[in-house]
């Protein structure tokens, strides 16, 4: 659904987003292994790189138009809610954790910690149905809470995979549960599509479909 809703909503976002992520990320990448003369290398990691730039270009998309269909509140709290997962799923994977989840991607994580991820998200959503800010029955919006929770937890495994092939390295630490700058992006940038969709489900994206 991504090509048809930028095509529906050129006016909104811009293809600069796709081509400044397309073409610079993957070649301020490549920088090194060319220059180390190492071409296999360079050929990896243009891949993985052009990888990364085209989910984090579509999610940054899906965002904006979220944005503009539903304002910035809804976007705000569609993000919120993705990024709540991870602040969640590290103190409830601290304290509770034991079983892992993906030790060979992300040995941190665990099935406790994701559980509990995705429960904060569907409380911050809930929350944001109490308010008004987006119209949905409780249920709909634990039942959406949950799924961004997922999604953004496999957005932030498949940035891990996609990061260490490209060869670049978290770029510090933060608030618990958020990394470098690619680890602060990667759940609302995989999540970012599917919140837009759902948003239209509910109509609360006015002018949508």
């Amino acid at each position: 659904f991504m090509p048809a809703m930028l095509a529906v909503h050129g006016e909104y976002v811009s293809l600069m987003v796709l081509s400044i992520f397309g073409v610079g990320f993957p070649a301020v990448a490549m920088i090194r292994p060319v220059l180390e003369g190492d071409l296999g290398k360079a050929t990896s990691t243009a891949a993985a790189s052009t990888g990364i730039a085209v989910y984090l270009g579509a999610g940054l998309g899906s965002i904006f138009a979220l944005q503009q269909d539903a304002g910035a509140v809804v976007a705000l709290m569609a993000v919120l809610a993705i990024k709540s997962c991870d602040i969640g799923a590290y103190f409830t994977g601290h304290w509770f954790g034991q079983t892992p989840l993906a030790p060979s991607v992300s040995p941190a994580k665990t099935v406790e910690g994701l559980i509990g991820g995705m429960l904060f998200s569907a409380v911050v959503l809930i929350l944001a149905g109490e308010a008004d800010v987006i119209t949905a029955s409780r249920p709909q919006l634990f039942g959406v809470g949950m799924l961004l929770g997922v999604l953004g937890q496999i957005g932030d495994l498949a940035e891990s995979v996609w990061k260490r092939a490209a060869g670049a390295k978290d770029s510090g630490s933060g608030l618990p549960g958020i990394g470098g700058v690619l680890d602060v992006l990667d759940s609302p940038m995989f999540a970012g599509p599917f919140a837009w969709w759902m948003m239209r489900g509910f109509g609360t994206a006015d002018g949508i479909g």
